[in-house]
């Protein structure tokens, strides 16, 4: 049975979106600080702003996905092993909607979409 199919049997996961950014966390502090900086008065960093050796503390629980358009579509570029791990799999180089039942892959993507139309970052 494919992952996918895995996935169908799921109800969709509730997920809070927040724009305010209220991250508590050390971690989630640093790297919203980190964007900031990268940013600077542009609404985002570049991909080429962005140094993974400074990151080595979040790389094992970074997910960094590609977003394709036309249509919109989320590939997963990078997972990290603490993810990888979590989950029980790695799905590096995979499209979410490859994966993901449609109304999983519409939950999950919920927050994609919404960083794509805003170019912000976002907690969820």
């Amino acid at each position: 049975m494919t992952a996918r199919r895995q996935a169908s049997n799921l109800s969709p996961p509730h997920f809070t979106l927040d724009p305010s950014l209220a991250v508590k966390h050390r971690l989630l502090s640093h790297l919203l600080a980190y964007w900031r900086c990268k940013a600077g008065a542009r609404a985002m960093p570049a991909r080429a702003d962005i140094d993974p050796l400074d990151l080595r503390e979040h790389m094992g629980w970074m997910i960094l996905t590609d977003v394709a358009s036309s249509p919109l579509r989320f590939r997963f570029r990078l997972i990290g092993a603490e993810v990888t791990r979590l989950v029980g799999r790695d799905s590096t180089g995979k499209f979410w909607d490859e994966i993901y039942a449609p109304a999983i892959y519409d939950a999950t993507t919920a927050a994609m979409r919404w960083v794509v139309e805003h170019r912000r970052p976002l907690r969820v």
